[in-house]
Protein backbone atom coordinates (compact mmCIF):
# COMPACT_ATOMS: atom_id res chain seq x y z
CA UNK A 1 0.00 0.00 0.00
CA UNK A 2 2.96 2.38 0.55
CA UNK A 3 4.98 1.39 -2.56
CA UNK A 4 4.68 2.76 -6.08
CA UNK A 5 6.45 1.37 -9.18
CA UNK A 6 6.78 2.99 -12.58
CA UNK A 7 8.62 3.20 -15.88
CA UNK A 8 10.89 5.92 -17.22
CA UNK A 9 12.03 7.03 -20.67
CA UNK A 10 15.22 8.97 -21.25
CA UNK A 11 16.15 11.16 -24.21
CA UNK A 12 19.14 13.46 -24.11
CA UNK A 13 21.16 15.46 -26.58
CA UNK A 14 24.15 17.64 -25.94
CA UNK A 15 26.46 19.64 -28.13
CA UNK A 16 29.94 20.72 -27.08
CA UNK A 17 31.97 23.22 -29.05
CA UNK A 18 35.54 24.15 -28.26
CA UNK A 19 37.91 26.52 -30.04
CA UNK A 20 41.25 28.21 -29.50
CA UNK A 21 41.89 31.66 -30.87
CA UNK A 22 45.08 33.67 -31.27
CA UNK A 23 44.53 36.77 -29.11
CA UNK A 24 46.90 38.90 -31.21
CA UNK A 25 45.10 38.46 -34.56
CA UNK A 26 41.75 36.74 -33.76
CA UNK A 27 42.47 33.68 -35.93
CA UNK A 28 41.02 30.36 -34.80
CA UNK A 29 43.71 27.66 -34.86
CA UNK A 30 41.84 24.77 -33.24
CA UNK A 31 38.12 23.91 -33.23
CA UNK A 32 36.19 20.84 -32.14
CA UNK A 33 32.44 20.15 -32.10
CA UNK A 34 30.91 16.99 -30.62
CA UNK A 35 27.26 15.89 -30.49
CA UNK A 36 25.95 13.10 -28.23
CA UNK A 37 22.52 11.46 -28.32
CA UNK A 38 21.15 9.00 -25.73
CA UNK A 39 17.87 7.09 -25.64
CA UNK A 40 16.94 4.73 -22.86
CA UNK A 41 14.35 3.14 -20.64
CA UNK A 42 14.16 2.18 -17.01
CA UNK A 43 12.03 1.83 -13.94
CA UNK A 44 11.72 2.87 -10.32
CA UNK A 45 10.20 1.78 -7.04
CA UNK A 46 9.24 4.38 -4.42
CA UNK A 47 8.26 3.58 -0.84
CA UNK A 48 6.46 6.09 1.37
CA UNK A 49 7.55 5.67 4.99
CA UNK A 50 4.49 7.34 6.51
CA UNK A 51 1.01 7.55 5.03
CA UNK A 52 -0.79 9.87 7.42
CA UNK A 53 -0.91 13.65 7.37
CA UNK A 54 0.06 15.81 4.39
CA UNK A 55 3.86 15.31 4.52
CA UNK A 56 5.15 11.91 3.41
CA UNK A 57 8.88 11.08 3.37
CA UNK A 58 9.97 8.52 0.77
CA UNK A 59 12.90 6.50 -0.52
CA UNK A 60 13.27 5.55 -4.16
CA UNK A 61 15.52 3.27 -6.21
CA UNK A 62 15.67 3.57 -9.97
CA UNK A 63 17.63 2.33 -12.96
CA UNK A 64 18.11 3.34 -16.61
CA UNK A 65 19.75 1.63 -19.54
CA UNK A 66 19.99 2.45 -23.23
CA UNK A 67 22.04 3.16 -26.30
CA UNK A 68 24.01 6.19 -27.42
CA UNK A 69 25.78 7.64 -30.43
CA UNK A 70 28.11 10.54 -31.06
CA UNK A 71 29.57 12.58 -33.89
CA UNK A 72 32.65 14.80 -33.83
CA UNK A 73 34.33 17.09 -36.33
CA UNK A 74 36.93 19.77 -36.25
CA UNK A 75 40.25 21.11 -37.45
CA UNK A 76 43.63 22.22 -36.18
CA UNK A 77 46.69 23.94 -37.57
CA UNK A 78 50.13 22.45 -37.10
CA UNK A 79 53.27 23.87 -38.72
CA UNK A 80 51.21 25.98 -41.11
CA UNK A 81 49.11 23.03 -42.31
CA UNK A 82 45.41 22.66 -41.63
CA UNK A 83 44.17 19.19 -40.68
CA UNK A 84 40.48 18.29 -40.45
CA UNK A 85 38.83 15.29 -38.84
CA UNK A 86 35.41 13.72 -38.49
CA UNK A 87 34.21 10.73 -36.55
CA UNK A 88 31.05 8.84 -35.66
CA UNK A 89 30.20 6.19 -33.14
CA UNK A 90 27.02 4.21 -32.62
CA UNK A 91 25.95 1.18 -30.66
CA UNK A 92 27.24 2.50 -27.34
CA UNK A 93 25.52 1.31 -24.18
CA UNK A 94 24.89 2.95 -20.82
CA UNK A 95 23.36 1.84 -17.54
CA UNK A 96 22.94 3.56 -14.19
CA UNK A 97 21.27 3.07 -10.83
CA UNK A 98 20.20 5.78 -8.42
CA UNK A 99 18.92 6.15 -4.87
CA UNK A 100 16.72 9.10 -3.95
CA UNK A 101 15.16 10.37 -0.76
CA UNK A 102 12.61 13.11 -0.44
CA UNK A 103 9.38 14.43 0.97
CA UNK A 104 6.02 14.65 -0.77
CA UNK A 105 3.68 17.39 0.43
CA UNK A 106 0.02 16.67 -0.33
CA UNK A 107 -2.06 19.69 -1.29
CA UNK A 108 -5.45 19.43 0.43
Amino acid sequence: ENTVVGATMLFSFDKNKYSDEDASNGNTFNEDETNHFNIGFGGFARNYFKNNGTTMPFGQVGFNFGINSSKTEGFFFSGGNKSTYTGKSSGGFFANVGLTGGITKMMN
